[in-house]
């Protein structure tokens, strides 16, 4: 049986109006998405949703904040990432599935719903681009190793005499 995922909204039994709904990452939640291919692989987040409810129209406001570990793009070493998102999902509850792209359709007997996959590609969606350490707090050794390949300017300017030959071919 699959463990209960960190972000599930009990929807029949919230009341008309505004809901505050605040819910913390566990282990489980990087466990369940989190791969080779994701841009993060740990961290700990909390999540507040502002959820405003009218009959069968659900609003949800989420803000995402706290720390991830990822990868920096320089070094490869893990980095803490600090996140501060926000992000409005717009959900209905109807008897049929839907193909409207503005809305997640809820089925009318569905008693809960479960945020966690939109939580992660909010966070997927909005990481930054670039995730570099502060200079000077790479790892060492691969910065080494990265500079040992950095091609030398003064070698590349230098041009065989021969090729001034033919390029004074061109001239002519």
């Amino acid at each position: 049986m699959k463990p209960k995922s960190d972000f599930v909204v009990q929807i029949k039994s919230l009341l008309d109006g505004e809901n505050l709904l605040e819910f913390k990452s566990s282990q489980w939640f990087f466990d369940e998405y989190c791969n080779e291919n994701s841009d993060f692989k740990g961290g700990n987040i909390d999540v507040k949703v502002n959820l405003f409810r009218s009959s069968n129209v659900f609003t949800f406001k989420i803000n995402i904040f706290g720390t991830l570990i990822a990868e920096c793009d320089r070094c490869l070493d893990d980095i803490d990432v600090r996140i501060d998102m926000n992000e409005t999902i717009y959900a209905k509850i109807a008897n049929d599935e839907s193909d409207e792209d503005d809305y997640i359709t809820i089925l009318d007997d569905v008693q809960e719903i479960d945020l966690s996959l939109y939580i992660y590609e909010i966070i997927s969606t909005n990481m930054p681009l670039r995730k570099v350490h502060e200079e000077g707090k790479c790892n060492p050794e691969m910065i080494k190793k990265l500079n040992s390949y950095l091609i030398d300017e003064e070698k590349e300017e230098e041009i065989d005499p021969r090729w001034d030959k033919l390029k004074d071919l061109l001239n002519n």
